[in-house]
């Protein structure tokens, strides 16, 4: 409500017996997990195992509370909108954060793509609070594979079909991850539906054309082509022209044919290296 107050929550839990034994216990525990909570940006559940495994790592703790003070300071002085961003921001960091922790070439990937899909969503002319949003949406595409066992994600054969089943769930996965943020639940369909397909054969939902969000048509096409460009245990990685020729080959089947055409014309006109140095510039 405009003129309102933006109200954040942060939950720590604490299991019985797994965490403790006493109620004096459980709630030390889970006031050790809520305080992670606030640390990693507020607006999300922290459990007393997750600040247990975090107090050990002394490196990321001494972040955190460098974090802390350096935020109270820009409180002080800053407006709701400001605030709202930094939060956005802060809670996006630390959602990366982990990916990045769990896979270093998940995060190069979900960089990657952000751009590619931030650059596709200008060529459209979208606005720039879309474009914004885009961006933040790819950057977190693949969020839900943190929740993916790491056997699954290294595999280096072929995946069965109940392997690949639960692979796809990331994409459910990660819109769950982000509902828990007020200031990341719009960006959810781009999220859950960026493994959709033009022709309605693609998942969670099975979407059709038009019905799949934009912003998830354009991560689709940006992941695709940025996923051919890297080894994989099951597959060598392409070269640029090889990847455009096969989104151009897959257009009207598994991607929207416009967004193809876009992307197709940005990389033909400026290399990846230099449509992204242009973005950060």
């Amino acid at each position: 409500m405009e003129g309102g107050t933006a109200v954040t929550v942060s939950i720590g839990l604490a299991t019985y017996p797994t965490d403790g034994t006493s109620e004096e216990d459980l709630l030390s525990q889970a006031d050790e997990a809520m305080y992670v909570a606030k640390r990693l940006g507020r607006n999300q559940v922290r459990t007393a195992e997750e600040a247990r495994h975090m107090s050990a790592d002394v490196e990321l703790m001494a972040m955190l509370l460098q974090e802390g003070q350096r935020e109270s300071a820009a409180r002080e002085s800053a407006t709701p909108e400001h605030l709202r961003e930094m939060y956005t921001l802060r809670t996006i960091y630390s959602l990366m954060a982990l990916l990045e922790r769990r896979d270093e070439d998940l995060s190069a990937h979900a960089h990657a793509v952000s751009d590619l899909a931030t650059a596709i969503a200008q060529t459209l002319g979208m606005e720039h609070k879309e474009v914004t949003r885009i961006g933040m949406s790819a950057l977190l595409h693949d969020i839900g594979k943190i929740a993916i066992p790491d056997l699954l994600l290294q595999k280096m054969d072929h995946l069965s079909a109940r392997e690949r089943a639960l692979l796809e769930e990331h994409a459910e996965l990660g819109a769950q991850i982000l509902e828990a943020s007020p200031l990341l639940h719009d960006l959810r369909p781009a999220v859950r539906h960026h493994h959709e397909r033009w022709d309605g054969y693609g998942y969670p939902d099975q979407l059709r054309g038009e019905d799949i969000p934009l912003a998830a048509r354009i991560i689709a096409v940006a992941e695709a082509y940025d996923a051919m460009l890297r080894d994989h245990p099951y597959q060598a990685a392409r070269s640029a022209d090889q990847a455009i020729r096969e989104l151009q080959h897959c257009a009207g089947t598994q991607f929207d044919p416009a967004v193809v055409e876009v992307l197709s014309g940005l990389l033909i006109q400026q290399p990846e290296q230099q449509l992204s140095a242009q973005l950060v510039g």
